[in-house]
């Protein structure tokens, strides 16, 4: 990551200082902050087909941010994604201790955008459907101990359709699936999902001679041959709810 290029490229403290012990960070408070129309790229190049996503605009204002114990400032953060879709998160954040509360929000993000980082290593083409989720947590970090808890959390699925590249056979086809009401603690180990939902969907498998199911070829590796379609003598099946 050329990130961590700029991080190794800061000055170090000699390897023979003691460790400093920690100390109260100092008294800082910044009333009211803004950044209008940023942007963020990513590029990644490891794979044969290089892929580039940029998150823009991202407009961010926060209000108190601060170092004062127990004092919490209310943020808003919101990007619009270049493929499609829009994620925001508003909520409160504090600095001594560390903790934070507030909800995320992801409206109409596009499959094919992740897809286009993983293309090379599945037999799949580019998948149909959008994105909705939303979720409310709470962070806290205090004494060495870490505590998160999401509850709320809602997704919702729309119009996935997945083929297989090869053939251009449909392998899956959900109008909706939907995920209501989940609620995690990660301290307790502790996941409720309430309610799964899928709407008017399809599954179509094929079998091969060799005892295969095209399932089994959907994931590739890089430099390897896509797996050609089966021949006219294969078992097909497929089952509608």
């Amino acid at each position: 990551m050329n990130l961590a290029e700029l991080l190794d490229a800061l000055p170090k403290s000699p390897e023979s200082e003691p460790p400093k012990q920690p100390s109260a960070p100092p008294r800082l408070l910044v009333q009211h902050a803004v950044v209008q129309d940023g942007v963020v790229s990513f590029t990644d190049q490891s794979h044969r087909t290089p892929q580039k996503v940029a998150v823009q605009p991202i407009n961010v204002e926060l209000h108190n941010i601060t170092t004062l114990p127990e004092r919490r400032g209310p943020y808003v953060i919101s990007a619009t994604l270049t493929g499609g879709g829009v994620v925001s998160w508003d909520g409160q954040v504090s600095l001594v201790p560390v903790a934070s509360t507030g909800r995320f929000d992801l409206r109409g993000f596009p499959l094919a955008t992740a897809w286009r980082f993983v293309q090379d290593d599945v037999a799949i083409a580019e998948p149909k459907g959008a994105l909705d989720a939303n979720v409310r947590y709470q962070f806290a970090y205090r004494n060495g101990a870490t505590s998160l808890t999401v509850q709320g959390l809602e997704v919702a699925l729309k119009g996935l359709v997945l083929t297989e590249r090869a053939s251009n056979a449909p392998l899956l086809a959900l109008d909706e699936v939907g995920v209501v009401g989940v609620y995690g603690d990660v301290a307790a180990r502790q996941l409720t999902v309430p309610e799964i939902a899928v709407k008017r969907g399809l599954v179509a498998a094929t079998l091969a001679r060799d005892g295969t199911v095209n399932w089994q070829r959907l994931a590739t590796t890089s430099g390897s041959p896509m797996v050609a379609a089966t021949t006219p003598a294969s078992i097909r099946a497929r089952h509608r709810w």
